[in-house]
């Protein structure tokens, strides 16, 4: 795996570990918040999977545009 992919990998696990802390410290009463933070941690880990896996990752813009470009 090029070192790049390994720096990529580590940040985003940093995210992971991150946004948990920060789910487990928000009161329950701010659902959206915790559900955002949940976001953030399955696609982290679902990024750094693939990154791990060497598959390419198609971009696909929230706006419903066609994906502009896939990364690898």
């Amino acid at each position: 795996m090029p070192r790049r992919n390994e720096d990529l990998i580590r940040k985003l696990v940093q995210i992971q570990e991150q946004a948990r802390i920060t789910m487990e410290e928000l009161p329950a009463a701010q659902k959206l918040a915790r559900d955002r933070l949940k976001l953030v941690v399955g696609l982290a880990g679902y990024i750094a999977t693939a990154l791990q896996l060497d598959e390419p990752l198609e971009i696909v813009a929230l706006d419903g545009e066609p994906p502009r470009k896939s990364l690898q």
